[in-house]
């Protein structure tokens, strides 16, 4: 007398079965984005090679903040874009000023021209100071063999034969705090992570305001002075190499 509800039972439980099977599954772990990875925009052709005075440490804190903000700097003012430095570019300028000649915001793209920067910005690394509070290091920048593609064909130069020596000036970020970063060696063109290590960058001085520190500069770089050009913006058929970057930067960092 109690086949039929033992049927339905047995027809009821099955199509619970099946519908668990189908549609019961266990929850699947959900995807991470991919991160999204820094490249240079595409009018940075040239690279950096780096060298400093015995005793710097081109691979330590705070030299690294020094070397990324400098690459970073340059980069985006040639992209006319904050948002085209490396990594923690923006976040570690918040506060920075420029001493003149530097009037414009990096982002007035009023003159931008989307043309091929080619060649070796070469920068050594004249002398730091250091204390609890700041940092300040002197850069020779060997930018005469950074050269610009012009519409009219050819190139021109972007520094001449007697390097200009830049100050950088840094602080502890607005926590107070300071990691104590180091990078690799590596052949990448650009970090894909912050290498300021919490350092925040307060003054940048586009000269030391004494001629001395330019002579001093002269013979820092690989090319005799008597090869380089004799001033900016002259004309040349073919542009200055590009030599691989130095130290350059680890593929993982």
């Amino acid at each position: 007398m109690n086949r039929p509800t033992t049927s339905r039972w047995i027809i009821s439980a099955a199509l619970v079965t099946a519908f668990c099977l189908s549609g019961c599954s266990a929850p699947q772990p959900t995807q991470q984005p991919e991160a999204v990875r820094y490249e240079l925009p595409g009018l940075i052709q040239y690279n950096y090679r780096w060298s400093a005075e015995p005793g710097i440490d081109l691979f330590g804190s705070p030299e690294i903040a020094v070397r990324a903000y400098l690459e970073s700097y340059y980069i985006a003012s040639f992209a006319h874009s904050t948002a085209a430095g490396y990594p923690g570019f923006e976040k570690a300028t918040q506060v920075l000023v420029y001493d003149p000649p530097r009037e414009r915001d990096i982002n007035d793209r009023t003159n931008f021209e989307d043309l091929p920067h080619t060649g070796t910005f070469y920068a050594h690394i004249l002398s730091v100071e250091r204390s609890d509070q700041s940092f300040r290091a002197v850069v020779c920048q060997g930018n005469y063999s950074l050269m610009t593609a012009v519409p009219e064909g050819g190139y021109v130069n972007f520094g001449s034969r007697i390097p200009s020596p830049a100050v950088v000036e840094l602080a502890p970020g607005p926590n107070g705090t300071t990691q104590d970063t180091r990078a690799a060696e590596g052949p990448a063109r650009a970090p894909q992570t912050d290498m300021f290590g919490g350092w925040t960058v307060t003054r940048h001085a586009l000269s030391t305001k004494n001629f001395d520190d330019n002579l001093t500069c002269v013979d820092k770089f690989p090319d005799p002075p008597e090869t380089r050009p004799q001033r900016r913006y002259e004309t040349f058929s073919a542009p200055y190499q590009t030599l691989p970057p130095y130290p350059g930067w680890s593929s993982s960092q």
